[in-house]
């Protein structure tokens, strides 16, 4: 009787297993999913008269809009009035200490004659006494180094407040966790917004500095300066081997340290040429970086050029490899475009800093153009998916191969402002002086005053041009 019974319970559970089983494939939902019956059913039910899921658009997120910022108006004139309306007025203090005449309030906007010298208090993080302060207005107590106040950013497509999500070196992370947002259904994810720690508007491309000394003053003729700028810049003769040449075939003794005075200074002449003088583009431009060595570090030279007329447009070199250098590089690109169009194109692989670069760019307005980017994933794609954009990109990797034979010859950089004098000075070459096939072998830029086909008479006449600028 007891072998029996366990029998048919075993019967019986494999019938129910089966049932379940066969109603689960019904509803066509996935076995591994921990549901019940009840729950399938519902959502099913659900299924039919629910809207479709949201389907995750491809496009990039240089055209994502900025967050609208709250603004925070100072509000203690208002509390100020509604006290003395009650009867109550709220009187200056008079202080005993002097305290900074700049100190406001970080939640009124108080000035300093309301704000109290309240206490000191200890900071173990900077093993120092700190100042504390309360404000008379509204009683707010902070201390001096805190003050600051994170900024209220919303959602531009839902109005819902952006919570600090997490933070980077570079940035702050902002997020939106609206449910409900229409870029959260049309994107199927949330939005997300980035708070850099610097400021666009200012970026500038690296310069080496001011010259170490003044090529107009130097003991020996013009057409020596510009005969060892041709030899180290043009043929890539190290400084030491420029200097045996003088000496070997004219009996000049110039020592290497002196050429490399006069170089560091004809880029440091040569950086506003390079990243100031307005030059016309395509609307096709290509944008990649490179290692090099600096001081026994890392450092990366970013090079952005036109996609068409084939020439450098700004060269940037940087110690980081980050959003930072890349925006630099863009923006110092985009300042020297001529009679830009409406929509740039902006050619790239598939590194993070540069979506995120162009997508900052997009967004501070800082030219009246948009850039669209057009990523191309490595040198080769193993998937060997067709790209038509893959050519511009072999243009840029073929200018490094170009560029850096004349590097390994130096074996790394003594500074980092070296490495930012070759990398200007190999521009110049690439530009105003290297013959380029696309161009029946002329450079593919000239400047009024620069047709002469002596690179010594040229480097003259650069150095006037760029010490006039």
């Amino acid at each position: 009787m007891y072998i029996t019974g366990l029998y048919h319970r075993f019967i019986k559970f494999l019938v129910l297993n089966f049932l379940y089983t066969f109603v689960l494939k019904i509803l066509s939902f996935d076995l591994g999913k921990p549901d019940t019956i009840s729950t399938a059913l519902s959502r099913k039910l659900l299924a039919n008269f629910a809207a479709p899921p949201p389907q995750y658009s491809n496009e990039c997120i240089e055209n994502d809009l900025p967050p609208a910022e709250k603004f925070h108006p100072p509000y203690y004139l208002d509390i100020l009035k509604r006290e003395h309306a009650k009867g109550h007025t709220i009187k200056p203090i008079k202080h005993q200490k002097p305290i900074p005449k700049n100190l406001s309030c970080p939640s009124c906007l108080a000035p300093y004659t309301f704000i109290y010298s309240n206490a000191l208090s200890y900071s173990k993080k900077n093993k120092k006494v700190i100042q504390k302060y309360r404000c008379k207005i509204c009683s707010r107590q902070w201390l001096k180094d805190r003050a600051k106040k994170s900024p209220v950013f919303l959602c531009p497509f839902c109005q819902y407040t952006l919570t600090l999500w997490i933070t980077r070196k570079e940035f702050d992370k902002y997020k939106c966790h609206n449910p409900h947002c229409w870029y959260l259904k049309n994107r199927a994810h949330h939005y997300v917004y980035r708070d850099y720690f610097f400021d666009v508007y200012k970026l500038q491309l690296a310069s080496p500095g001011k010259p170490l000394v003044d090529l107009s003053r130097i003991h020996f003729s013009s057409s020596v300066l510009g005969l060892a700028l041709t030899l180290n810049v043009n043929y890539g003769l190290p400084y030491r081997m420029t200097a045996q040449f003088f000496k070997d075939l004219f009996g000049i003794h110039i020592s290497y340290s002196t050429i490399y005075t006069w170089t560091r200074s004809a880029a440091s002449l040569f950086g506003p040429l390079v990243c100031n003088i307005p030059i016309s583009t395509s609307n096709i431009l290509v944008i990649d970086e490179t290692y090099e060595r600096y001081a026994g570090y890392w450092g990366y030279y970013y090079a952005t050029l036109d996609a068409v007329n084939r020439y450098l447009i700004a060269p940037h070199f940087s110690p980081k490899r980050n959003v930072k250098a890349a925006a630099t590089a863009l923006v110092g690109a985009l300042r020297r475009i001529q009679n830009p169009p409406p929509q740039l194109y902006i050619v790239h692989d598939y590194f993070s800093t540069y979506f995120l670069a162009i997508q900052l760019i997009n967004q501070s307005k800082l030219f009246p153009f948009t850039l669209k980017s057009l990523p191309v994933k490595g040198l080769k794609d193993p998937t060997r998916t067709p790209n038509p954009y893959r050519r511009f990109k072999n243009i840029i990797e073929r200018y490094f191969g170009t560029a850096k034979p004349a590097y390994y010859d130096t074996r790394g950089f003594g500074t980092i402002k070296g490495a930012i004098a070759h990398n200007i000075l190999r521009a110049i070459d690439y530009n105003y002086f290297r013959p380029h096939q696309l161009y029946n072998y002329q450079p593919p830029l000239i400047l009024d005053g620069l047709q002469s086909d002596n690179p010594i008479e040229k480097w003259n006449r650069l150095i006037q041009m760029a010490a006039n600028l």
